[in-house]
């Protein structure tokens, strides 16, 4: 399993759980993960850091197929489908 990594969105600064413990102003050790004052990140295929959660929702949406674009889909197959692309002669 991938270890969560989390960003302080206000600096950028991206992190294990771990690397975010530091000391209040009472000397008590505290951890901005569980203050949550950090997002949950992932890296995207460019390697950029962004929001686990929306890359989440996002991957689920664009597997979504309503019966509308099924319907379209089966009509656009039975005229042959995609047209192929022109290729430069």
């Amino acid at each position: 399993m991938e270890t969560k990594m989390y960003m302080n969105v206000e600096t950028g600064s991206v992190d294990d759980h771990d690397g975010w413990w530091y000391e209040d102003d009472d000397g008590t050790e505290v951890n901005a993960v569980d203050q949550g004052g950090l997002v949950e990140v992932v890296k995207n295929a460019n390697g950029d850091w962004v929001d686990a959660a929306a890359s989440s929702l996002g991957r689920r949406g664009g597997k979504t197929r309503t019966d509308k674009t099924a319907t379209a889909s089966r009509e656009n197959g039975k005229k042959g489908g995609r047209p192929r692309k022109a290729t430069a002669e």
